[in-house]
Formats: structure tokens, sequence, C-alpha cells
């Protein structure tokens, strides 16, 4: 061939997929890359090229001894066939992210019938994952970019993450566990620290009047919490009200909330004076010596409530307050005492 008309560009030995991709073209064809995605592997002429001959289509399924013939002797494109199953390396892929959505799928299924809450789509990636399928019926088209496999198993981790996290937000209730009883709180020390629950004894934790809740809660905020600032103010008497609402429908209490009520008639009785006491027989304690009394009793009634939620992994904001108030009683009844750093450590996590 003359020089002048010689190509300054040798010709290519990539299929169209692997040159668009710049991946490492394994001849003959078809090549790998092809076979793994599910493509039909194409090979066309260079740019440099003068001459633009027919396009040659390589399919899968075409066996490797006339791979040559064909090459050498192209044919107009016949109608392609369907892509096969990845095999090897991606089918062990496929079958992994198959698992992954079939145990996020069980464990979102779990949580939902756990709490009774219906999943929460917030518009983000994270969305309530379809059922899972069989390899035949939903394939990773890895043809779509390098990594879409990987993207499929960040999809369903980050998906698990979320589920996750749904589920340790969930704040338990009690049931069973102990039962709440409202007494005047004159009378609670002398009561009976169990009762018979469906057949079986369980712990009764005694809460004072709801009267005498607030009592004790402007008590607390005029007297006590201006030492913390740990608690917000405005939010406490919407927090006692729903406490005493639903031990009225008999209906479950939040821990987090009975901690915070408790630590505050704790800390209440703790600095009552006999500024406190009234002349009429409506007066929370008949001397401020029968309030301080009562102190070690309602420390005594928080542990029982920590002690019986101590199972579930996450801590409400009003635990962790109420724990922070009972950390002041404790260090100031018993110093710096084993009991107060179990109560600081308790509140750190």
């Amino acid at each position: 061939m003359p020089e002048g008309t010689r190509s300054h560009r040798k010709g290519h030995y990539s299929c169209d997929f692997c040159r668009a991709r710049k991946l490492r073209c394994d001849r003959p064809l078809p090549c790998t890359n092809c076979v793994s995605r599910g493509k039909t592997c194409h090979f066309g002429p260079s740019a440099g090229q003068h001459t633009r001959a027919p396009r040659t289509v390589i399919s899968p399924a075409v066996p490797a001894q006339h791979q040559q013939q064909i090459v050498s002797n192209p044919t107009p494109p016949s109608p392609q066939l369907p892509s096969p199953r990845p095999s090897g390396p991606d089918q062990g892929l496929l079958a992994e992210i198959q698992a992954l959505r079939k145990l996020a799928h069980d464990l979102e299924k779990r949580v939902v019938q756990s709490t009774g809450r219906q999943p929460e789509n917030d518009g983000g990636d994270y969305s309530l994952l379809p059922p899972p399928t069989s390899p035949e019926s939903s394939r990773v088209d890895m043809g779509v970019a390098p990594t879409s496999g990987l993207g499929q198993v960040s999809q369903v981790v980050a998906h698990l993450e979320h589920v996750s996290m749904v589920q340790n937000s969930q704040e338990p209730v009690y049931g069973d566990d102990l039962v709440f009883k409202v007494e005047r709180i004159r009378t609670i020390p002398r009561a009976p620290s169990y009762t018979v629950q469906l057949g079986k004894l369980t712990r009764c934790v005694w809460l004072p009047r709801h009267e005498e809740a607030r009592v004790l809660l402007d008590k607390f905020v005029t007297n006590v919490s201006y030492i913390h600032h740990v608690v917000h103010h405005p939010s406490l008497p919407a927090i006692i009200d729903t406490i005493y609402r639903r031990i009225s429908d008999q209906a479950p209490v939040k821990p987090g909330h009975l901690v915070l009520l408790l630590s505050i008639v704790a800390s209440a009785t703790h600095v009552w004076t006999s500024h406190d006491n009234t002349d009429d027989e409506g007066s929370l304690f008949s001397s401020s010596a029968e309030a301080n009394a009562q102190t070690s009793f309602w420390i005594k009634a928080t542990y029982d409530v920590l002690n019986a939620g101590q199972n579930y992994p996450a801590l409400m904001l009003e635990t962790i307050q109420g724990i922070i108030i009972l950390s002041f009683i404790v260090c100031n009844l018993e110093g710096v005492s084993l009991r107060y750093r179990s109560l600081i450590s308790t509140g750190s996590y």
C-alpha cells in the first residue's frame, strides 16, 4: 500500500461495548465482558479506516469454532438472541444481592409487626423493598454502569441501616413488667410493693395524685431546676398530664416519662422545707422531716423503672434527663459513690 494512503491508526481489536466502557476486551468474540453483562457482542470497523464494512454481530450463543469464520466473512446482523443468565462470579454476586434483599424484607416485616407502625417513606433513598424474587425474574443489569451491582448492594445496606435506626428509635412501653397505681403521697410508703396482675405477682410502682405531682413539679422548677439546666420547663406539665391520662385509660406508659417524673418527685421531697407546708389538711406532708424521709423511697422507685427497661438499647431524652436529676440526689446523699458512677455511665451511653 502506498505510504500516502496508509492509515495512521492501527485497527482496533475490541468490541463496541468494551471500547465504549474502556474495558479490556479478551478476544475471540463474544468477549467475557459482554457475556457477563448479558450484552450482545458487536464488532465494527475502527474510525480510522476509510472503507466502512457492514457491522459484525457476534451473539454470546454462537459457538466459538464459528467466530473466525464470521469475522472474516461478515454477514448482515441476525435477530438478537435472549441474553443468557450471568455465570461465574457474577452469579454469586447476584445470589448475595437476592439474599440481602430477602433479609431486609424479613427484617422490615418484623419491625412493622413489633412496633405496629407502617414503614415510612420520606422521599429519600430508602423505601420499602419489594418481596424477594428469583434470580431468573430479577437480573442484575451490569451493563448500565460498571458498579451497578455494587450500587444495589449499597442500597440494600442503606435500607438495613434505616430499618435498624427505626427499630432503635422506638421507645418501649411497659405492659406486664410493672403496674402503676395512684395514691395520696402520704400513704404511699405504707402501700404494698407487689400486686397480683394476670395471676402472677407483679412489682407495683406508686405515683402521687395528679394534683400532688403538679405541686411537686412547681417545687422542683422553683428551687432545683435552675441548678441542673437539663429540662424544658414548659414541656413538663404536658408530660405529667400524659402520664396520668394513660394510667387512667389503662394504657402503656413510656418509661422515660416515668423516670423523669419519679426523679422530680425524689428531688422535690429532698429539698422540701417547713416553709412549703401549709396549715390546712391539703398539705402534702405533715412536716419537712416526713417529706425528706420519702426521698430514698422515690429513689428506689426510679431505680425499679430503670431496671425494668435495662434490656432495651434505646434511651429517651426524658430518661437521660431523669438519670441526671437522680444522680444529683444520689451524689448529695452518698457522695461520689459506686451508685452515682453507675448512673453517670448509664446516662452517657
